[in-house]
Parts: structure tokens; sequence; C-alpha cells
């Protein structure tokens, strides 16, 4: 039968809290690469390839970008607010 020690027990209580810090702190990296990465790409989407076959079917104008039906799709037109249609 083997007997334990109160340093080596202490010893291995450390350890594992120490091994449970470090993983907590890789989980929450792992976590904050994820949000980050995806809200990137969530924000510099295309989404030009809207299949229409109206102008109607196209997205409403939003800042200076207008919507046309070109060539069975929609495309993404910017226009200066001086000069607005």
């Amino acid at each position: 039968m083997q007997t334990f020690t109160y340093k080596a027990v202490q010893k291995h209580f450390i350890y594992e809290m120490q091994n449970k810090k470090n993983m907590a702190k890789t989980s929450m990296f792992v976590y904050a690469m994820m949000v980050f990465l995806f809200s990137y790409l969530a924000l510099f989407k295309q989404i030009d390839d809207i299949p229409c076959k109206t102008v109607y079917d196209c997205p409403s104008a939003i800042g200076h970008y207008e919507w046309e039906c070109y060539d069975t799709r929609c495309r993404k037109f910017y226009f200066d607010s001086e000069y607005e249609r």
C-alpha cells in the first residue's frame, strides 16, 4: 500500500490548480479569437451576389450606396450625398 505525505499531496494539488488555470486561460483565448474572427468575417463579407429579376428584388439604399439589378445580380453603387438621385 502506498502512503502519501502531506508535501506530495500539496504538490499534486498545486499542480492541478495551475493546470486548471492554464486550461481556463487557453479556452478564453480560443473563445476571444473565435469572436474576433467571426465578427471580422461578418463585417467584410460580400453580399453583392444577391440574385434578382427586377430592381425591387434588391435591398433599399443604405447610406451612400444604392442597389440596382444588373445582369440578374444585385450590385451596389456608391453615390455622393450632394448628387442624390
